[in-house]
């Protein structure tokens, strides 16, 4: 059952191609976004951040089963949706704010239990997000991210999934490769636009910024508790290439 206030808040404030996903979002059972964090053991910690909330599903599930949520990300419009969408839930332990994943400046260092970047790294530079999240992590917490390899951008050509009106997965995923294409033949590290990250190299950034006890499968594999997690991605090809996958990863205590 669609709860049409949730959607009426969405479309108050979000433009066509965000108000999309939403709607995607907020019509399936949330269940699946609680379910992914336990299966995570992102669970019974102070405090959390939602580094890239964007329409907050997770920040409200993960609310659920933690102390405090700091839930930020660099669109007015989506941090308005989650606070609303908070207050129609009577979430009281949200506190969402406009910033850069990538320029945590608000944080102390050594502040958060866990960080949580879903679906992020890739729209980012993931060199500089790593090296913040290091930084506001306290020795021995915990980060889950996800990000997204070459295949997943081949199955975004080829089967167009999700297109819209505004929305051309096919173009964009042309534009991502052929950006990635540049950076690496550079070996740069100052990234401008979206980019697919390999998991081998996003492997090795955690280790250099220091974190260890690395787990890395497909997205929606890892399962740290008795609950079962669900991938958003069940029916994905990825033409004997890296798709969508995830990590969990600690920062190091020494």
């Amino acid at each position: 059952m669609i709860d049409k206030r949730i959607i009426l808040i969405g479309k108050e404030h979000l433009g066509n191609r965000d108000f999309e996903f939403f709607q995607r979002v907020y019509s399936s059972d949330l269940d699946i976004y609680l379910n992914r964090v336990k299966a995570v053991d992102f669970v019974g910690m102070d405090n959390v951040l939602d580094a890239g909330c964007g329409m907050g599903q997770w920040s409200l599930m993960m609310a659920k089963v933690n102390n405090h949520i700091y839930s930020i990300d660099n669109s007015y419009s989506r941090i308005n949706v989650v606070s609303e969408l908070a207050g129609y839930m009577n979430v009281k332990n949200i506190s969402p704010s406009v910033g850069d994943v990538g320029s945590l400046k608000g944080f102390e260092d050594c502040f958060f239990d866990a960080v949580f970047c879903y679906s992020v790294f890739n729209f980012t530079n993931y060199y500089n997000c790593i090296r913040e999240f290091a930084r506001v992590l306290k020795p021995g917490g915990r980060l889950y991210a996800t990000a997204n390899g070459l295949g997943w951008y081949i199955n975004m050509i080829v089967s167009e999934k999700n297109k819209t009106m505004h929305y051309d997965p096919r173009m964009e995923s042309v534009e991502i490769i052929n950006t990635s294409l540049n950076l690496f033949s550079s070996n740069s590290k100052d990234i401008e636009g979206s980019t697919v990250i390999p998991k081998e190299h996003l492997l090795k950034l955690l280790m250099v910024e220091g974190f260890d006890n690395v787990i890395c499968q497909d997205e929606g594999a890892i399962q740290l508790t008795e609950i079962k997690p669900q991938t958003f991605y069940s029916n994905l090809q990825n033409y004997g290439m890296e798709n969508v996958y995830e990590v969990v990863a600690r920062k190091a205590t020494i």
